[in-house]
């Protein structure tokens, strides 16, 4: 009697697993979800500048309506993203200035759980585009800053279509974003980066065993947000805010053409950061709590920036 109570414990599982082969996290892992807030929108000055992001996420439930939610699960992404930013010092004409930008993303992803199986490699994938953008004062003591940015993800990272969670996505975004910050009297500033993401195909894709084809994951729209004021107490270059993120997908992931259920992703964060700028170099570190989520990990992410210029 208990060995084939067994047994049917071990059918079950068997047939659920079925199903959770890759069936979530279709989403490219190097988006930027969270790791640019305050004062975004403002251009650097000319030169070439480094930008260096350490980001570390754990989360231990997956929010989901998929057979995944049978399951515990914790995920652990430690990362760290350079990123070269090129500014000639020229202007266009309409004091518009311009530059390129590339990051490459490179992820540890470690998964405790008894269905899901994170790949072991650590590269993402390469995010390169030009940009064009301008400072436009509007009183003495405010101004609007703003760019917009043409990104293209392209897929050199790793990726093993038999794993659940890859640090490259295997596929091609187009990933366009406008970022925008609003500096007010008494140090006040407000900050977005607006998102649109068009995944194209991966075809490499297996839904689950024995069954494989082309995946197109869904289009996004997300957002970083801060709202920040500057503390001249400390020092005039010393900023504290509320910073945070928001994802959501807009539309089904398709296997071979037809809409998955269950696969439009959504997230909501919130948490405080702070900003430093000494001699040129700008110091930023936040935590960000994700208070809701769908059809994807629910945790807590913390992110460290450095920025030089050469």
């Amino acid at each position: 009697m208990r060995c084939r109570s067994l047994a049917l414990v071990v059918v079950l599982v068997a047939g659920l697993l079925l199903p959770v082969q890759a069936s979530a996290f279709r989403q490219n892992l190097s988006f930027n979800v969270g790791l640019t807030n305050m004062l975004d929108g403002i251009i650097p000055p000319p030169g070439v500048h480094l930008l260096n992001y350490f980001v570390y996420y754990d989360a231990d439930e997956v929010e989901t309506d998929t057979p995944l939610q049978q399951f515990d699960h914790e995920v652990e992404v430690k990362g760290y993203a350079p990123q070269l930013i090129y500014i000639p010092d020229h202007t266009l004409p309409g004091g518009l200035r311009y530059g390129f930008s590339a990051i490459l993303p490179l992820l540890d992803i470690d998964v405790d759980s008894p269905v899901l199986e994170a790949n072991s490699g650590v590269m993402g994938d390469l995010a390169i585009g030009p940009f064009i953008g301008k400072t436009v004062p509007l009183t003495k003591d405010s101004a609007f800053h703003w760019f917009l940015e043409l990104d293209t993800y392209l897929p050199v990272g790793d990726y093993d279509k038999d794993k659940h969670i890859n640090p490259s996505s295997n596929y091609v975004s187009f990933n366009p974003f406008l970022s925008m910050s609003l500096t007010l009297p008494h140090g006040f500033a407000i900050s977005s980066r607006q998102f649109y993401t068009y995944n194209f195909e991966n075809d490499d894709y297996v839904l689950q065993p024995g069954v494989k084809g082309d995946l197109q994951a869904g289009q996004l729209y997300h957002f970083n947000y801060s709202v920040s004021k500057n503390l001249p107490f400390i020092h005039p270059n010393f900023r504290i805010g509320a910073v945070g993120y928001y994802l959501n997908q807009l539309s089904d992931d398709e296997f071979e053409g037809e809409d998955l259920d269950d696969s439009q992703e959504e997230v909501f964060a919130i948490g405080p950061g702070i900003v430093y700028i000494h001699k040129g170099i700008f110091f930023g570190a936040k935590a960000m709590f994700e208070t809701h989520a769908e059809e994807r990990p629910k945790g807590t992410k913390y992110v460290f920036q450095v920025r030089f210029t050469f």
